[in-house]
This record gives C-alpha cells, sequence and structure tokens, in this order.
C-alpha cells in the first residue's frame, strides 16, 4: 500500500528524482529525508515529524538550490 500521500512526501510525473540522503538534519535523533531532483522540479528536504508523517522544509534550511544535481553528500562538520 502506497502511503506517501499520507505520510507527507510528493511525487510527481516530471520528478526525475536521481538520488536520496537519509540522515538527522536537525538533530532530533529521527531520520529525515534529502531527495534531489533533475531537470524539472527543486529538491525537497523532508523533516521528520515523530509521527510517521514528514514536512517539506528546504527552503528553511537552505538558501541556495543547483536545480540540476548530478550527485549528493552530506557532512555533519562542527
Amino acid at each position: 500500500m502506497d502511503v506517501s500521500e499520507e505520510a507527507g512526501i510528493y511525487g510527481s510525473l516530471i520528478g526525475f528524482g536521481l538520488g536520496v540522503m537519509v540522515s538527522d538534519i536537525n538533530g532530533d535523533l529521527y531520520p529525515d529525508i534529502y531527495v534531489f531532483k533533475r531537470f524539472y522540479e527543486r529538491d525537497y528536504l523532508y523533516i521528520n515529524q515523530k509521527d510517521g508523517t514528514f514536512k517539506e522544509e528546504i527552503e528553511q534550511w537552505t538558501s541556495h538550490l543547483s536545480l540540476s544535481a548530478m550527485g549528493i553528500d552530506m557532512a555533519d562538520i562542527k
């Protein structure tokens, strides 16, 4: 059963997603999801709401999107 919509995960026919990175972006010990896209759509950052749902918040966490990614890396640098 596909529960993507109920969980707050977007889907579209023009998504062309190339990759996914799972990491704890906000430090709450729950996995968040970064999906990078190619061509038509921007990337998505889904912040875990700790109840089985996610909220897309990429504009709150970054000020720049490539809009044409070919790969993704993530690091925790303090």
